[in-house]
């Protein structure tokens, strides 16, 4: 909260509380393509393409050196998942991982683009296979907060 303090012509002081830690509310996206962070650290460069197949790289928070890792899914607009499998590209581990991922959409794909549209809040893992990937959360950063 953020003090004000007013003077009046008698001399007498003000005081109003104002609220300064508010936060905007984002908006969905429009579309699942896009730059999303996670929850391991990683940024990841997604892209939707023709009809419903959905790839992205991952990479680490310096640049992709701990980590780099490639996906490729499908899209089930009856279930809200995205199932698919990733692999490894780069890992400082000195082994490198891969399995499947079963990722639930908070939000909704439009069947196909631009109509109806698309409103995306993020994704989440529901399920998968193989070791060492942690990503569990994918969300975008919000310009208001």
């Amino acid at each position: 909260m953020r003090l004000l303090l007013a003077a009046t012509g008698a001399g007498l002081s003000l005081a109003i509380m104002l609220p300064t830690s508010a936060k905007a509310l984002c908006v969905s996206r429009s579309q699942l393509s896009g730059e999303w962070l996670s929850d391991d650290g990683g940024t990841y460069r997604v892209r939707r393409a023709a009809g419903n197949v959905i790839w992205w790289v991952g990479l680490s928070s310096d640049g992709g050196r701990t980590f780099t890792n490639v996906f490729k899914g499908i899209y089930d607009p009856q279930t809200n998942h995205i199932t698919g499998d990733w692999s490894d590209v780069r890992n400082n581990a000195g082994r490198f991982f891969s399995g499947s991922l079963t990722l639930q959409l908070d939000g909704t794909l439009s069947p196909t683009q631009p109509n109806p549209p698309s409103h995306v809040n993020g994704f989440h893992k529901v399920g998968g296979s193989g070791d060492g990937f942690g990503g569990t959360r994918w969300f975008f950063h919000c310009e208001d907060n």
